[in-house]
Formats: C-alpha cells, sequence, structure tokens
C-alpha cells in the first residue's frame, strides 16, 4: 500500500513537471491565440512558431501561454502592425523589429512570463525599446546575424540573463540596454 502511495505521489511529480512542447505554423498574422487551445495555453513549456506573426501573436505568448520557458521564433517572421498590441497604447509596430514591450508589462515590478530561453527570428533587424524589460528568468538568448540595433531598456534587468549569442551585425546598443543584467 505504501509504495503504491509513493509510486503514484512519484509519477504525479513527474507528470506536473515533465515539458510540454508545440511547434505552430502561423500562416495569418494575429493569429497564434485562435491557432491553440485553453489546454496548450495552460500546459506548452516549449513553444516554437513559423511562418509570419505580429505584434498581437506576441503578446499571446506573453499573456496567454502562462508555462512557457523556452521559445524558439528562429524561422518567424514579424509583420508590420497598427493598432493596439503589447500594451493599452494603440502604436504601429514595424516589420522584422521585435515590438516595444514585448515581454513588459507595464506597471509590473518584475516579469511575468516563466521565459529563460528565447530564439529571436533569423529575419530580425532590431529590437524594440524595453522588449524584454525586467524579464528576470531570462537566462539565455540567441539574436540572428541580421540585427542591427537593439532599443533602449531592452534587457535591462534580466537579473539572469547569462548567455547573449549574437552575430556581427549589430552596430548600435541603444542606452541601458543591457542594464543590471548580471
Amino acid at each position: 500500500m505504501r509504495t503504491t502511495f509513493l509510486l503514484l505521489v512519484l509519477s504525479i511529480s513527474i507528470f506536473g513537471y515533465s515539458q510540454v512542447t508545440k511547434t505552430i505554423n502561423v500562416e495569418t498574422p494575429g493569429s497564434l491565440s485562435t491557432l491553440l487551445s485553453e489546454d496548450e495555453k495552460s500546459t506548452v513549456t516549449d513553444l516554437t512558431v513559423t511562418g509570419t506573426i505580429d505584434a498581437r501573436d506576441i503578446k499571446c505568448i506573453r499573456d496567454q501561454i502562462a508555462k512557457i520557458t523556452n521559445l524558439d521564433l528562429s524561422n518567424a517572421n514579424i509583420s508590420a502592425f497598427e493598432g493596439n498590441a503589447t500594451s493599452s497604447v494603440t502604436t504601429s509596430f514595424n516589420a522584422n523589429e521585435m515590438p516595444r514591450s514585448s515581454f513588459y508589462r507595464s506597471g509590473s515590478a518584475v516579469s511575468v512570463t516563466p521565459l529563460t530561453t528565447i530564439m529571436l527570428p533569423n529575419s530580425l533587424t532590431s529590437i524594440g525599446d524595453y522588449a524584454f524589460y525586467l524579464c528576470t528568468n531570462i537566462k539565455s538568448i540567441f539574436i540572428g546575424n541580421s540585427i542591427s540595433n537593439i532599443g533602449e531598456y531592452a534587457f535591462e534587468g534580466c537579473l539572469g540573463l547569462t548567455t547573449v549569442t549574437m552575430g556581427n551585425s549589430v552596430k548600435t546598443i541603444q542606452k541601458e540596454a543591457f542594464g543590471y543584467c548580471s
């Protein structure tokens, strides 16, 4: 009886900490939220996104995929978007740019995402201001060879950041882009 109970507890523990991997191709920018079931939104830990996304899809990842730890966008393209996406302010989001405030929520003292590893799109040319501001759980980020600009405060306060892998195309690193990173 006791052995059965211990095996049950161990099984629940292992199941509770298992990784759930999902690869999804987004054909219509802004549709990621509709391509994931509610169960997937609450269980996926490793997400690979291909196709064409925009700021609304980034917001979906930030706000709806509760347990995401590893995000691979390396084979995705980011299209332009005009409207309310990563914050409550309506604004323009440029193509091939990681949107401003991608994973930062205004008013939050620390990141609301458990994201630890991210691979940015290979087509990306810029990382917007505050894109990963206060994302304290991020440990490693992979920046492709096409990035030329890293915006202001892009990674400020990413206290867990230990590995940044980037190509040699970066020409500009704006003010405090890596401020308070250990």
